[in-house]
């Protein structure tokens, strides 16, 4: 309910504890919240206190503009979570320009309902695979001339590998509030693994 919402948001903050929900799925979250409060996903959670840097939302698939920018003037996070999108058909979350915008962006996985692997390595690479599909469907690319781009590989720059990691790392941490993990870096806290780059898994 709207109360306890709001409550949990208040109770939330007292105790200096953040906060997650899910938002902004699919097409039919959009639709209920418009017709149920007449206010999209994001408006709705800003009437209930659920933006700010102490919080942060999973998946955000169908944010438009002006969510993108309440997010990025709240510094409300975002756990993307592409392989989840991917198995239920939410979509493609705009994850370019939610960066671009500012907004905290890290990965999550979902949970066992949506995500059988919960593996985060494979996480960024399908988010960096979804980034670019998401940049081919916006027909037709131009270059910096004016001429149309034809041919394979035509958005790498929608999302390197090293903009995968960052959400798989920094990302997560920006979004988490913590200035003790998220890099290598003397003092912070560091859970490593190491990947034998010499054969393909």
């Amino acid at each position: 309910s709207q109360d306890l919402m709001r409550l949990s948001a208040e109770m939330a903050r007292h105790y200096g504890v953040r906060m997650h929900t899910h938002l902004a799925e699919n097409d039919h979250d959009i639709a209920y919240s418009l017709e149920k409060f007449n206010r999209t996903p994001t408006q709705y959670a800003e009437d209930l206190g659920w933006l700010g840097d102490d919080v942060w939302h999973a998946h955000c698939v169908k944010l438009d503009d002006e969510g993108i920018s309440l997010f990025a003037a709240t510094r409300t996070g975002i756990a993307h979570c592409p392989c989840s999108n991917m198995r239920l058909a939410s979509g493609i979350a705009p994850i370019r320009k939610m960066i671009e915008a500012g907004v905290p962006v890290g990965l999550g996985v979902d949970g066992s309902a949506s995500n059988d692997a919960a593996h985060m390595v494979n996480e960024a690479r399908q988010a960096m695979l979804l980034a670019r599909l998401r940049k081919s469907l916006e027909r037709p690319q131009v270059n910096a001339d004016g001429k149309t781009i034809f041919g394979c590989d035509t958005a790498p720059m929608e999302m390197t590998a090293r903009d995968a990691l960052r959400l798989a790392t920094r990302g997560g941490a920006e979004v988490l509030g913590r200035k003790d993990i998220g890099q290598l870096t003397v003092g912070y806290c560091a859970d490593m693994a190491l990947f034998d780059l010499r054969s393909l898994r």
